[in-house]
């Protein structure tokens, strides 16, 4: 830190100081809190070299004068104490006492941190370093530590609050700019976090601070003025080490000292206990009733006068708190048990503050008409719901071991209800733009994972898993997709696009996209996962890049080695995927046949992956489907006939797989099963020159056999099929069906095993029934697995979410000629 300097002038006599005030008061009168011309003054002041000095004349000898009790002789007072400074005043000691003018300590004190305060949002000029590296210098901060000791012992010294105007103000010097600039200071900051750990400042503030809330009389009413100063600067001290923790390990290890303090602690606990008292009227844990009454008496500050009698806790109390049970490590009293307990008690307030303001916002408010309620300000609900949760999550997952206490499992659970709430309509809606996109950013990396293996899962989740999804988590991703759907402004469409934002760099993203889903597809409830899958399947008809890519490469991760689609084989992950290929193959294939059409939507990367991702899951189906029962593909039941079978038989299943391959494109489809193919040409499905061109794409990605077969399903298509098998059929027919077969027969060798891991259809689809209308793209409500249908009352069998969406069935989908009922009533 440097050998500490006291300026010369410092014994000066009283009178001088006093004559130095009056000139520099002048430049006070000026410093308009955020104006232009405060601005301006301070920094005259700063840049004069004189008044500079003068300044740190007057600061350096009024944090030496002794306390005085009031109507006493200043001269006989008793002294400071403590360490570094010399005893009582008086002419003898070298020190003067206070001046007859009682002002000039309180006016020096708040001149400088006016100063301070004016300048500590702006960047540091060389005289402002100096200014505040001389005030550090000349133990500033061990002579207020010496204060407050003193102060301690007088009983009426009162809350000393020009003193701690001055000290608050003194950290709000720390770097709070761009990281460059945080790296330019980094000296000055050192400085500072030496001086706070060395001096014992903080602890000297908190001690007497506590003892006067505890039945010290107070002079005045400045107490919780004083108090709220404490818990702000608390606030500032975590905030920094925050920014600075695995950066400097020295600022660090002082900073989180300076935290870790007894009575700051206890002072920064004891105002958050009895504020949260104040909103909930829960239990105090044995906070002394004086000190609760005197805490509750200025916890809280009036709303706007349009919102009745709500009252606002201060925000330091709140944010203070989460500092002090979530970026010190817990020790006794206040274990990981009672810090979790005290962030998920917070953060629960701060959920129900947004509802509260939510009914004021709709006029709903009249239930609590008549009563006053202490809530959260709107514009911290959702950042003090976010800051508390992150850390009690992160202190329950250090218990959620192998055998986790029953206390800890409980709380988990509660975490991730509070969580889920956190992310709804009203929280969300009080949220700031940057606060959405840290929900956003956050939320999914909050999931713990089992460390990817090639292992396969274990048959239960771990706990922590298990409590995030008991939680709801799956049912929280669902209902934000949905809203984000239907209102692309809504504060949900900002948490969705930070969220998806992790799979926009497509396959290098693959491992992590995919081991997250796998543990979601596995271990969640089924027609909660379910419901997941098929809201990702309405909005990828709405054609969302975001979720494309997410989908894409979710169903790209089963066919790696490294996770294996044989190992979900009997799993429940096993179900959901074939849930997932019948939900969002369609649409991803309806997607591409665009692309085709029209390649500038989507965008052409886009395009690829889709591509991509057909051409391998479409072999693997007519594998799977072909040889469904042991026959060859041929002997398969017709389309037409398999068209809304949900049978369990074999031949069902592959009437079923048949079907839904049919609404896409791959070679090997159409080696399979040329008649449908041909069927779909006839209805411009798959028209042969796009076909053709996606060759020189495919051979410049180094895929020559796919390039190969897809050419020969365009001369195939292009010749009208001849098979050779009768008349009509020419040698270029036949030699593109052999070519087809050729292509199919190698695609499909290396699909078997692969194959048999695919479970039937119809079990797949029993996991959740939604519109049977394949075109409905409905987001209404906050889930599927919710959604009220109505049923096609002539087979009983088909379900709509709606009746736009079964008319539109009946007329455009197929399901009036598909509808066993449904020829009774083509005559009306």
């Amino acid at each position: 830190m440097g050998r500490a300097r006291q300026p010369k002038e410092a014994n000066a006599s009283t009178e001088e100081l006093a004559e130095l005030l009056v000139r520099l008061m002048i430049y006070l009168d000026q410093l308009s809190a955020g104006s232009t011309r405060g601005a301006a003054a301070g920094a005259g002041i700063l840049d004069d070299a004189a008044a500079r000095a003068a300044l740190l004349r007057l600061v350096s000898a009024v944090v030496r004068w002794p306390l005085t009790a009031p109507n006493s002789d200043p001269a006989s007072s008793s002294g400071c104490g403590g360490s570094g400074g010399s005893g009582g005043g008086g002419k003898g000691s070298g020190r003067e006492g206070p001046p007859a003018d009682a002002n000039v300590a309180p006016r020096t004190c708040h001149l400088a941190a006016e100063l301070l305060f004016s300048f500590s949002d702006l960047q540091f000029s060389p005289a402002a370093l100096d200014f505040v590296q001389n005030l550090l210098r000349m133990d500033t901060l061990q002579c207020l530590a010496r204060q407050f000791a003193a102060a301690a012992a007088v009983a009426s010294a009162g809350p000393l609050a020009y003193l701690s105007y001055l000290l608050g103000s003194l950290l709000c010097t720390f770097p709070k700019s761009m990281e460059a600039e945080q790296l330019l200071h980094a000296g000055m900051l050192g400085e500072l976090a030496e001086a706070l750990r060395d001096s014992c400042v903080m602890e000297h503030w908190a001690r007497y601070m506590l003892l006067l809330l505890q039945g010290l009389p107070a002079s005045d009413s400045e107490v919780g003025t004083v108090c709220t100063s404490f818990l702000s600067t608390y606030q500032r001290i975590a905030n920094v080490w925050i920014g600075w923790e695995g950066r400097d390990a020295p600022i660090s290890a002082a900073l989180r000292e300076v935290l870790s303090g007894h009575c700051v602690r206890h002072m920064v606990l004891a105002h958050g206990v009895a504020a949260l008292c104040t909103a909930d009227g829960g239990p105090s844990y044995g906070l002394p009733e004086a000190m609760l009454q005197a805490i509750s008496g200025y916890s809280t500050e009036a709303a706007s006068t349009d919102h009745g009698g709500v009252l606002q806790l201060q925000p330091s109390f709140s944010t203070a708190l989460i500092a002090a049970c979530a970026f010190v490590t817990p020790s006794p009293p206040v274990g990981k048990r009672a810090a979790v307990l005290l962030l998920l008690r917070l953060a629960r307030l701060a959920v129900s503050s947004a509802d509260l303001w939510a009914a004021h916002a709709t006029g709903t408010a009249a239930a609590h008409a008549g009563a006053v309620r202490v809530v959260l300000a709107r514009k911290q609900t959702s950042v003090v719901a976010f800051l508390a949760l992150g850390p009690a999550w992160r202190l329950l997952q250090e218990r959620l071991g192998a055998d986790p206490p029953a206390w800890a499992a409980e709380a988990g659970v509660e975490c991730w209800r509070l969580v889920a709430a956190a992310l709804g309509r009203n929280a969300l809606c009080c949220a700031s733009p940057e606060q959405l996109q840290t929900w956003g950013d956050a939320l999914l990396g909050m999931v713990p994972l089992l460390p990817a293996a090639s292992e396969p899962l274990p048959p239960a989740p771990p706990p922590g898993l298990a409590a995030v999804l008991a939680g709801g988590l799956l049912p929280c991703l669902e209902r934000l997709l949905r809203r984000a759907g239907e209102e692309p402004d809504g504060p949900e469409s900002a948490v969705v696009g930070a969220l998806l934002r992790q799979t926009e760099q497509g396959v290098r993203q693959l491992g992590q996209t995919w081991q997250l889903w796998a543990h979601l597809l596995e271990y969640g409830e089924p027609r909660q996962a379910a419901a997941l899958v098929a809201t990702l399947g309405k909005l990828l008809q709405r054609g969302s890049r975001s979720v494309i890519e997410l989908c894409v490469t979710a169903l790209m991760g089963p066919l790696l080695h490294t996770f294996g689609l044989v190992q979900a084989q009997g799993r429940q992950l096993a179900r959901l995927l074939v849930y997932a290929l019948c939900e969002w193959l369609p649409a991803l294939s309806g997607l591409a046949l665009e692309a085709m059409a029209d390649r500038a939507a989507p965008r052409i990367e886009i395009f690829e992956a889709l591509l991509y991702q057909l051409l391998h899951w479409l072999p693997l189906l007519a594998c799977r489907c072909g040889r469904a029962d042991g026959a060859p593909a041929s002997a398969a039941p017709s389309v037409a006939a398999a068209a809304d079978a949900a049978g369990s038989s074999a031949a069902d299943d592959a009437g079923g797989w048949r079907r839904l391959m049919l609404e896409e494109s791959c070679c090997a489809v159409g080696a399979a099963f040329p008649e449908e193919v041909l069927q779909a040409v006839s209805s411009s499905a798959w028209p042969p020159e796009l076909l053709r061109a996606l060759a020189p794409e495919l051979r410049a990605q180094g895929r020559g056999a796919v390039a190969d077969g897809t050419e020969a399903l365009a001369t195939f298509l292009a010749g009208g099929g001849s098979i050779g098998g009768g008349s009509g059929g020419d040698s270029s027919g036949v030699e593109a069906r052999e070519r087809l077969l050729a292509v199919g027969a190698k695609a499909q060798g290396g699909c078997f095993v692969l194959a048999a891991a695919l479970v039937p259809l119809a079990e797949a689809r029993a996991l959740l029934r939604t519109c049977s209308y394949r075109g409905c793209t409905s987001l209404a409500g906050d889930s599927e697995a919710d959604a009220r249908t109505r049923w096609c009352r002539f087979c009983n069998s088909s379900c709509y979410c709606c009746g736009e969406c079964q008319l539109s069935h009946w007329r455009e989908g197929g399901h009036k000629e598909a509808c066993p009922g449904g020829a009774k009533a083509r005559p009306g």
